[in-house]
C-alpha cells in the first residue's frame, strides 16, 4: 500500500511540473557548446567566460566529461566569450545575443601556452541549432531607424513571413476608435494575425512577464520605439516554455543602462501648414488652405551608470555605479488634433422648435384621437387646428421638456428639413509614456533589475452637435497603463541557474460620455437621468436618426485590470542535455462598469407606423412625437459588469 501510494505521488507531481514547466516563459538567451582540441578530442575541465561588454558582468562555468558547457539567464546584448585550458591557448569570440536566443559556440583549442589568445572572428551561425522555433527578431536599430508612421514598434513584427494585420479596419486594429484597442490605430494598432491566425490568439511578453489585456486579448503596456532594446516573433514550434498563445509569441525586451553615457531625442512634426492643398479642396468655403492638422510625436531617452553623492566616514564622495549600478529613461508623448469627419444631422428649424410644422409637406395626427392636425372645409379627417399647427391645438398640449429639448440643439445652416446641419468633428489626441528601469550587478552569481513603466493617453471626439451628445464614437476614451517588474538571476552553480521575475500591473481603459460632467437631462427637465454622478449627461433618445438626430448614450464604459505574476524558472545541464522546469502562477482582477440604458432610453418609431408600436397612433414626425408628448416606448436599466472577477491562470 505505502508503496503504491509513492508511486502515485511520483508521477502526480512529475505531471505538476511538467504541466508548470509550459508557461516558465522567459526573455534570457542562452549560449552552449562544445570545446575540443583540434584533433576532435573533448575538453573536459575547461573554463568559460561570458562578459557583458555593456555592463562588465562576468559568468563562468567549466565544460563536463563530455567537453559540453551550458550558461543561460544572459540578457539580450553584446558579450565576449573566452575558453581557456591549462596549456591549450585561450579561445575568444564576440556576439550578439538576441531575446530568447538559444546560441551555440563550439570550440576548437590549440596547444601552446595559456597566454596566448586566439580571437575567432567567424559570425555565430544564422540558424539556431539549439532551438526548434520559428520566426524573426526585430532589434532596435530597426525599430528606431526604419520609417515608422506614428513610430509603432509592432509594424515591424508584420516583416515577418506569415505575420498581417489581419482583417483591415478590424476591431483589433483599433481602426474604428474602440476604447480596448484605439492606441496606435492609426497604423494598426496591436493587431498581427499570423497563419491565418486570429488577432486576440497572440501571447504579448515584456521583460519576461505578462502583457497581454484580458478582455479581447491587445496589448497592455505599448513600448515605445526608443525603449525597445528588441523583440522576437516566434511564430511556430515555440519552446515548451511558451504557452497561452495560438498565434504569435511576441517577446520582447526594453533597454538598459551600460557603463557609458548615452542618451537619443527626437521631434516628428506634421502640420497642415506644410500639407499640398488637397484636389478637391475649397478652400474659399473653408476659409483655409488645407485642412486643419496638427501633429507633433516627441520624446528621447538616456541611460549609463548610476553616479551619486556618496557621504561615508573620509567625508563627501561620489558613489560610481561603473560595472554594478545602471540606468535607463525614455519619454515619449504625442499632441494631434485632427479633423475627423464632415457630418450631416437633421435638425429643428426655428418654426419646428416651437410647434409650428407647416412648412412640413408630411400630415400630421393627433394621437389622441387619431385625426390629422388640418382644417381643410369638407374633411371629416381633420380636427379643425390649422395644417400642422401643433402650438394651436387646444389646451396648450405642447410639452415643456420636448420644448427644452429641441431647443437645445442648434439652427440648421443648410437648407431643407433633412439633414439640414452640417459640421466638422475633431478629434485630440494626446499621449503621455514613461519607462524607467534599473539593472544591478549584485555580486558575481546574482544580476537584479527592475521597471517601472506609466502610460496616459486620451482620445476625444468632439460631438456632432454643440449642446448635445451625438454622432458615433463621441466622448473621450481615457487609457491608463501602470506597470512594475522586478527581475533576478541567478547562477546557482556552475550547472543549475534560476530565473526569478515578480510583476504588479494595473490597466484602465474606457469610455466617459460627452458632456459627463454635466446633468444635461436634469437640466431640461427629464426626470430619473442623472441619477447620480457616473450618470451625466444626455439620456437616449431617438429613434431612425432620419426625422431628428439621435443624441445621448448608455453612459461610461469603464474596466480597471489588475494583474499579479509570479514566474520562476530553473535550469540543470546534465552531461549535453539542458533540463528547464518551472512555472507563472498569474491572477487577475477584473472590474467593468457600464450601465444598460441607465440614463432612460426613449425611443421614437418616426414613420408613424403604428404595427411597430403595439398599435398605438404617432403625428408621423419624429419632432412632433416629442412635441406632443409621444414616445413609442421607454425604457431604463440597471448598471451592469463584472466587479472584482478573479482568474488565475496555470496556478
Amino acid at each position: 500500500m505505502c508503496r503504491r501510494m509513492i508511486f502515485i505521488l511520483r508521477n502526480v507531481v512529475t505531471l505538476i511540473l511538467l504541466a508548470v514547466a509550459v508557461f516558465a516563459q522567459t526573455e534570457t538567451a542562452r549560449i552552449q557548446g562544445t570545446v575540443t582540441d583540434t584533433t576532435g578530442a573533448v575538453v573536459a575541465g575547461a573554463t568559460v567566460t561570458v562578459t557583458n561588454l555593456d555592463t562588465n558582468r562576468e559568468v563562468k562555468v567549466q565544460t563536463n566529461q563530455e567537453g559540453f558547457y551550458s550558461i543561460l539567464s544572459l540578457l539580450p546584448g553584446r558579450y565576449k566569450v573566452s575558453v581557456s585550458q591549462n596549456n591549450f591557448k585561450t579561445v575568444q569570440q564576440e556576439i550578439r545575443l538576441e531575446v530568447a536566443q538559444t546560441a551555440v559556440l563550439n570550440f576548437a583549442l590549440e596547444a601552446g601556452p595559456v597566454s596566448e589568445t586566439v580571437t575567432v572572428t567567424a559570425e555565430a551561425p544564422l540558424v539556431e541549432a539549439g532551438s526548434s522555433a520559428i520566426g524573426e527578431v526585430i532589434d532596435g536599430r530597426e525599430a528606431t531607424d526604419l520609417p515608422l508612421n506614428g513610430r509603432n514598434v509592432l509594424e515591424l513584427a508584420r516583416l515577418t513571413p506569415g505575420v498581417t494585420q489581419g482583417v483591415p479596419g478590424g476591431f483589433a486594429t483599433g481602426a474604428g476608435g474602440n476604447a480596448e484597442t484605439y492606441r496606435n490605430g492609426n497604423t494598426g494598432g496591436a493587431a498581427l494575425s499570423v497563419s491565418g491566425q486570429r488577432t486576440q490568439a497572440n501571447n504579448f511578453l515584456l521583460d519576461g512577464v505578462d502583457n497581454n489585456e484580458s478582455l479581447v486579448n491587445t496589448i497592455n503596456v505599448f513600448p515605445s520605439a526608443e525603449a525597445v532594446q528588441e523583440f522576437r516573433v516566434q511564430t511556430s514550434v515555440a519552446p515548451a516554455e511558451f504557452g497561452r498563445g495560438g498565434g504569435a509569441i511576441i517577446n520582447s525586451v526594453t533597454k538598459s543602462g551600460r557603463n557609458d553615457i548615452f542618451g537619443s531625442s527626437f521631434v516628428f512634426i506634421r502640420n497642415s501648414a506644410l500639407d499640398a492643398r488637397p484636389t478637391f479642396y475649397d478652400s474659399r468655403a473653408n476659409e483655409r488652405r488645407t485642412p486643419l492638422f496638427r501633429r507633433g510625436q516627441f520624446g528621447g531617452t538616456f541611460g549609463g551608470p548610476i553616479i551619486l553623492p556618496n557621504i561615508g566616514d573620509g567625508g563627501l564622495g561620489i558613489f560610481n555605479g561603473k560595472d554594478r549600478l545602471f540606468f535607463f529613461v525614455s519619454y515619449e508623448g504625442l499632441r494631434q488634433f485632427l479633423p475627423f469627419s464632415q457630418d450631416t444631422a437633421t435638425v429643428p428649424t426655428a418654426e419646428f422648435r416651437n410647434g409650428n410644422f407647416s412648412a412640413l409637406p408630411i400630415q400630421l395626427r393627433d394621437p389622441l384621437t387619431g385625426l390629422k392636425v388640418c382644417n381643410t372645409p369638407g374633411d371629416p379627417q381633420c380636427n379643425g387646428t390649422p395644417y400642422n399647427r401643433l402650438d394651436l391645438l387646444p389646451g396648450n398640449r405642447l410639452n415643456p421638456v420636448a420644448l427644452n429639448y429641441l431647443r437645445a440643439y442648434p439652427l440648421p445652416n443648410r437648407p431643407g428639413f433633412l439633414n439640414n446641419y452640417v459640421t466638422t468633428r475633431n478629434q485630440v489626441t494626446n499621449t503621455n509614456t514613461f519607462d524607467t528601469r534599473i539593472d544591478s550587478n549584485l555580486n558575481a552569481t546574482n544580476q537584479l533589475f527592475g521597471r517601472v513603466s506609466y502610460g496616459r493617453y486620451d482620445q476625444t471626439t468632439t460631438s456632432r452637435l454643440p449642446s448635445l451628445p451625438a454622432g458615433f464614437g463621441s466622448g473621450t476614451n481615457p487609457t491608463r497603463t501602470r506597470g512594475v517588474v522586478l527581475g533576478l538571476n541567478t547562477a546557482v552553480t556552475s550547472r543549475a541557474f534560476n530565473e526569478l521575475r515578480v510583476q504588479a500591473s494595473r490597466l484602465k481603459y474606457g469610455y466617459i460620455p460627452p458632456f459627463f460632467d454635466v446633468p444635461l437631462s436634469a437640466n431640461l427637465g427629464i426626470p430619473n437621468a442623472n441619477r447620480d454622478k457616473q450618470l451625466g449627461g444626455g439620456a437616449l433618445i431617438g429613434g431612425y436618426n432620419q426625422q431628428l438626430e439621435y443624441t445621448g448614450d448608455f453612459g461610461p464604459y469603464l474596466v480597471t485590470q489588475d494583474t499579479y505574476q509570479l514566474v520562476d524558472s530553473y535550469s540543470y545541464t546534465v552531461g549535453a542535455h539542458t533540463i528547464k522546469f518551472g512555472g507563472t502562477l498569474l491572477r487577475r482582477d477584473v472590474a467593468l462598469y457600464r450601465p444598460n440604458r441607465g440614463k432612460g432610453y426613449f425611443f421614437l418609431i418616426g414613420n408613424g407606423d403604428p404595427t411597430q408600436c403595439g398599435g398605438a397612433f404617432s403625428t408621423g414626425f419624429e419632432q412632433a412625437d416629442l412635441l406632443i408628448g409621444f414616445v413609442c416606448n421607454y425604457q431604463i436599466g440597471p448598471p451592469f459588469g463584472t466587479v472584482g472577477t478573479r482568474n488565475w491562470e496555470n496556478a
